[in-house]
């Protein structure tokens, strides 16, 4: 099937399920891969708080992402196969870029950053032998054998939890508003329902099939949100792919729409003018580097050669354990209290340094920092007090400059692990 046969027998598919289209004034469209691949774009020059599409509830499909990811996924595998939803499913890409389908000599290119540990294959993988299959084997009525080489297969998990991830919005659900008839934005989570669903036995079965668990959903609490949030949201909402709404591609800065939700339905508003020819972008947060590699497969090029302005480098709390420890001889019971007082008083075991870092430390490296520099005597007083080192630095004081030393240590540390090493210039911030 060719890319406008697709494209016409989802908006047949669209309509028919009761979805409604601004189609004078938008319309879907394969852009270069730069430009994010099969987008929408504006026909006609379109003012802002116009609607431009809306979906009824019915047609969502709820997951129930609190039983975790892997119902999700296996929902979305069996519901691949009904032909009531191949116009919607044929549409969605059935091959990723992302770095959960590298080959490992790709893969070793990542090393020294946050993406590595946050793919999550192996993981994914464990599920999928440990907990998938064998529910889909123990229900051949709903899973057909036959399947299980192509359809249900490992690599179909995987791809279908690359949909989930890169195209899911996450929903409240109605109540959650009583009968008011406010809108609100919605989470696009990129990681829900009614008659379409109620003949469905995976209603049911989707939840007993799989042990009981409990796993972290992404989503940053925003009225409507796509997954491009990585924050931990158990209770926000229902786990959804929307359709019409994830055709939509991300940038950063580019945001010129969002997703609202009435009572019975979800529009897509423009938030600001978009004139013909201009794609339309919906973009819930701005995304490092990293999550949109491991998201979308793609990092955004933006012009004059400039960084990712929302780029990161995270600190784990063991390196600078490990420098402060070179710097200082330590006794490791003492050592390991304190981290266990730290974290006991909300402390994080890792610093995120947000661009431009040589504008500032975050806080709570800071405070840490001073925390394993602390006298025995000194630790006895603030865990008396219950309260945590303070976070900011002083220009002429000692205990600053101390703090500082760790830090040119750590980094240069952190630097050592990237391919290539690290800036041998790097300097840390003056206080």
């Amino acid at each position: 099937m060719d890319q406008d046969t697709r494209v016409d027998a989802f908006l047949d598919w669209f309509s028919n399920i009761g979805g409604w289209l601004d189609t004078d004034n938008v319309a879907l469209n394969v852009f270069s891969l730069s430009e994010g691949g099969r987008g929408m774009v504006a026909v006609h020059d379109i003012p802002a708080e116009q609607t431009l599409f809306t979906i009824p509830r019915s047609c969502w499909r709820k997951y129930g992402l609190h039983r975790g990811w892997r119902g999700a996924i296996l929902c979305l595998m069996w519901e691949a196969t009904l032909p009531k939803w191949a116009g919607y499913i044929d549409i969605l890409p059935s091959t990723f870029e992302t770095p959960v389908f590298w080959p490992d000599e790709d893969l070793a290119e990542l090393k020294g950053t946050s993406v590595l540990y946050k793919i999550g294959k192996a993981d994914a993988d464990r599920d999928y032998e440990t907990y998938v299959l064998p529910a889909m084997q123990s229900r051949p009525d709903l899973f057909r054998p036959a399947l299980l080489s192509t359809a249900f297969s490992l690599q179909s998990y995987h791809v279908n939890g690359s949909r989930l991830l890169s195209r899911s919005f996450q929903v409240e659900k109605p109540d959650d508003h009583g009968d008011s008839p406010d809108e609100d934005a919605v989470q696009e989570s990129a990681n829900k329902s009614s008659t379409m669903e109620s003949s469905n036995a995976m209603d049911v079965d989707a939840q007993s099939l799989l042990p009981d668990y409990h796993e972290q959903q992404e989503g940053d609490g925003n009225p409507v949100d796509d997954n491009d949030s990585d924050s931990d949201d158990e209770d926000g909402g229902d786990v959804s792919m929307v359709p019409m709404a994830d055709m939509l591609n991300a940038r950063y800065g580019c945001e010129n729409a969002k997703l609202f939700y009435e009572t019975d339905k979800l529009k897509m508003v423009s938030t600001k003018p978009i004139k013909a020819g201009e794609q339309v972008w919906n973009t819930y947060g701005d995304l490092p580097n990293c999550d949109l590699l491991r998201r979308y497969g793609h990092v955004d090029v933006l012009s004059g050669d400039v960084p990712n302005p929302a780029d990161v480098v995270e600190i784990s709390a063991d390196k600078i354990v490990q420098c402060v420890k070179a710097s200082k001889p330590t006794d490791d019971e003492s050592v390991r209290s304190r981290i266990d007082w730290w974290l006991e008083n909300g402390g994080d075991d890792v610093f995120v340094l947000e661009l431009p870092a040589e504008v500032h430390l975050p806080q709570a490296m800071i405070s840490f920092v001073r925390l394993l520099q602390l006298t025995p005597t000194a630790f006895d007083t603030i865990m008396n007090k219950s309260k945590l080192p303070k976070g900011k630095l002083k220009a002429t004081d000692d205990d600053s400059a101390n703090v500082l030393d760790v830090v040119r240590q750590v980094l240069v540390l952190r630097g050592t692990e990237y391919v290539g090493g690290g800036d041998p210039q790097v300097r840390a911030p003056s206080p």
